[in-house]
């Protein structure tokens, strides 16, 4: 039973105490008297065995496709829905690794695919588009880490572009354009709560459905998804216009340089596992740190 509270008496309050995993406490002690030093050089200096060095940059090339493919279909996936006035799926994690691995192929064993799934069905409208597909044979923990920095990308995507493309939506709504008046409106619409009778704010309020906080925006994230598709279809309508311009509903890979892709100790198996197209053996957890 715990002690009770006299008259007058404020208890502290319990801490919960911190976890603490015995590798990462062994590998701070052990680099208290270690001294580190970073040396910037080229890639193909430091490795200089063709065979590790091609096969490398192969996968990085891989993960890039699968990272400028998936975001494609993932586009084309939420228009289709929007416009066929179905429900979005939730933008998580897992719709990522699903996207990837529908627009990857596994050529080492047999796949299940359901044929009835939404996202299958967009792929097989788009495919056409999409040309050869990766491959993603022992790269899973690689496309983990992918899916980890596309879900961060599509949460700031979303998040702090929307004020300032829901301000040129107003103006090009209502035809106003004095900045005081749209600034007015936008406070009201952000507002956690309102009390005014403004029959416009409450019209816009209702339709955002909830207040374009960048918290509410990365909670509901598939909802402001639909709410962006009909600020976009606003934009089409003024094409030649200055400071109107059209966008992705979710972020896409332009780039035609390389992305970097993050390697983890488990990534690091996967790319064994791939080189010498064989399980790694269990040697590789105890040594996967000094590597």
């Amino acid at each position: 039973m715990g002690r009770k509270k006299k008259q007058g008496e404020v208890l502290s309050p319990k801490v919960k105490e911190k976890t603490v995993r015995q590798d990462v406490k062994d590998r701070k002690e052990a680099n208290k008297n270690t001294e580190f030093t970073c040396v910037k050089m080229s890639f193909n200096s430091l490795v200089e065995n063709n065979f590790l060095n091609g096969g490398i940059q192969e996968v990085v090339l891989n993960i890039n496709k699968i990272a400028f493919l998936s975001y494609q279909l993932l586009n084309y996936h939420f228009t289709r829905l929007i416009q066929e006035n179905k429900p979005l799926p939730e933008i998580t994690q897992n719709l990522f690794y699903q996207v990837c691995s529908t627009v990857s192929v596994m050529n080492e064993r047999n796949e299940t695919v359901d044929t009835m799934d939404e996202l299958y069905i967009s792929f097989s409208n788009y495919k056409e588009y999409l040309g050869e597909l990766p491959f993603r044979d022992r790269m899973g923990n690689l496309i983990n880490n992918l899916n980890r920095q596309q879900i961060t990308m599509t949460n700031n995507h979303l998040a702090m572009n929307f004020y300032k493309r829901f301000h040129k939506y107003l103006e090009l709504k209502t035809g106003e354009t004095r900045k005081t008046v749209i600034y007015k409106w936008l406070k009201d619409i952000y507002a956690l709560e309102y009390k005014g009778r403004n029959f416009f704010i409450m019209k816009m309020r209702q339709w955002l459905k909830y207040p374009p906080t960048e918290e509410n925006i990365k909670q509901h994230s598939n909802h402001f998804v639909s709410v962006y598709y009909k600020i976009l279809q606003e934009f089409e309508k003024y094409p030649n216009m200055k400071r109107v311009r059209s966008f992705n509903l979710l972020p896409t890979k332009n780039s035609f340089s390389l992305s970097a892709i993050e390697i983890c100790s488990s990534c690091l198996k996967d790319i064994i596992a791939y080189f010498t197209k064989q399980p790694v053996t269990k040697d590789n957890d105890d040594n996967k740190l000094v590597y």
